[in-house]
């Protein structure tokens, strides 16, 4: 999972750590997996990276900023629903802070709200 700096900055306004930030990660990935259910390519699940045998991993995804509507962008890669583990693509999504909120909220996230 990379987030690059203004993404960094939103989430830090936000008051989403790491982990909050891998939990929206999760969410996210799974809305664009079954939005995908009906269609001619669907997707089986998010790309992960794993580095040992005990670690779980992290989603292989990037948050970013987008410059026109200054919404968080999700941008991950998916496994498509094939027979095939080689094909891979990429999903793109975007966030306003407040559905980022509902987010973390439905999915055990908790009220994330910056310290004072």
């Amino acid at each position: 999972m990379k987030v690059d700096s203004n993404a960094r900055e939103r989430f830090e306004d936000l008051g989403i750590d790491r982990k909050a930030a891998t939990l929206l990660a999760k969410s996210l990935a799974q809305q664009i997996i079954d939005e995908s259910d009906g269609s001619d390519h669907p997707l089986s699940g998010i790309v992960y990276d794993v580095w040992s045998l005990y670690n779980e991993g992290i989603p292989r995804c990037r948050f970013t900023v987008e410059d026109e509507t200054d919404a968080i962008r999700f941008k991950g890669v998916f496994r498509e629903d094939t027979n095939r583990d080689d094909c891979l693509v990429e999903r793109t999504t975007t966030c306003a802070d407040h559905e980022i909120q509902r987010i973390l909220q439905q999915n055990g996230g908790g009220t994330l709200q910056p310290e004072s």
